[in-house]
């Protein structure tokens, strides 16, 4: 049995020529869809064979969706007080502080509030704010 592959686009292109209502161009088809078998060393049966070949049957997998992660988990057991001394920097003493500590401050919040762990000098940095600005340890 010939591999049709090779004239797949040909025989798509033939194949409906053959509803014509005029036999001669019914048979003139019939012709040129023999030539083109024949040019890749195939036949009507090779054809038929074709036709009749059931496809594989599809086998469909259970996708199980990865677990969501963060892209930065911090595993400090202090992080929380450190979360809530940015916030609290945040809304109460922003206006107080000068731009580069307001900045400081402000990263802290989107890095803590991302998962992001802190340096020590960030800690240390942050609780000094924190205290100067008037929280309470």
């Amino acid at each position: 049995m010939g591999n049709l592959a090779p004239i797949t686009g040909k025989l798509e292109k033939l194949i409906p020529r053959l509803g014509t209502d005029s036999d001669a161009e019914a048979i003139a088809t019939i012709r040129a869809i023999q030539r083109t078998l024949k040019s890749n060393g195939s036949d009507w049966h090779d054809l038929a064979a074709v036709i009749k070949a059931k496809p594989d049957p599809i086998h469909y997998q259970t996708y199980t969706a990865p677990k969501p992660r963060q892209r930065y988990q911090s595993r400090d057991p202090d992080r929380e007080r450190f979360v809530r001394m940015a916030y609290w920097l945040r809304d109460k003493a922003l206006s107080r502080l000068s731009p580069n500590s307001r900045s400081f401050v402000m990263s802290m919040v989107m890095d803590l509030g991302a998962g992001r762990g802190l340096t020590d000098r960030q800690k240390q940095y942050l609780a000094d704010l924190f205290v100067k600005n008037g929280g309470v340890l």
